[in-house]
């Protein structure tokens, strides 16, 4: 068998976009070293139809396996380099960390981002009442006991998924007015998060994401 840790890594991201984000985070946090390509998603290269079958980032390639959708792509990486894990060890804690993923997959991740390109102001509403309930049972369910992290006291794959679309929380604040600090501890895991050098290494000012987000919505029809 193959040494896994002795095969090439090549990662397909984007500095804006908060899926590759996730995998870049992952990739760091275990140490993993490997070569690193940006698509301009706004101008794609023609050859990166050859690499990605969606036409998204991230895509990994490890040896000849390719790989696609964060998600999937950062449950690899922990399987074939468990250590440090980054999914809990019993069945039940995995499966309510996939739930808690794919909460922010479907609904957080898109509130998230949907706040930062509509302009129809009901729509606007009611993505504002999603994303607070959504807070408030983060707050409630994870963070009101003193955790330090999602499942204890290192941080998982949910903590590193639902940072990348926190990060992105001042286009939230600037379009529909709800803040972080409404939610303190959930603001603390979050300090905590930032302060890590996996995620110093990818992180993006407010600035920059606001940027972002007024640049998307400015390429969209009245």
């Amino acid at each position: 068998m193959s040494d896994s840790s002795s095969l090439t890594i090549s990662l397909y991201s984007n500095a804006s976009c908060p899926y590759a984000q996730r995998t870049r985070i992952a990739l760091m946090e275990k140490g993993i070293e490997f070569d690193f390509t940006e698509i301009d998603l706004s101008n794609k290269p023609e050859w990166f139809t050859d690499v990605s079958p969606t036409g998204k980032v991230p895509v990994m390639i490890h040896d000849d396996q390719r790989l696609y959708e964060s998600a999937i792509i950062n449950e690899y990486i922990d399987e074939v380099w468990p250590s440090p894990a980054l999914m809990p060890l019993n069945a039940a804690d995995r499966a309510s960390a996939r739930i808690w993923i794919h909460k922010s997959n479907t609904s957080f991740g898109s509130a998230v981002f949907y706040i930062g390109i509509s302009r129809d102001q009901d729509r606007l509403a009611d993505l504002k009442a999603s994303i607070k309930t959504q807070l408030q049972e983060i707050e409630r369910e994870v963070f009101a006991d003193g955790r330090q992290f999602w499942f204890g006291d290192k941080p998982s794959l949910v903590d590193i998924t639902y940072y990348s679309s926190i990060e992105r929380m001042p286009v939230v604040e600037k379009n529909v007015g709800v803040s972080l600090s409404d939610f303190p501890n959930t603001e603390a895991w979050f300090e905590r998060m930032a302060n890590r050098p996996a995620v110093k290494a990818t992180a993006r000012t407010a600035q920059q994401h606001i940027e972002t987000f007024d640049y998307l919505s400015s390429r969209i029809p009245a």
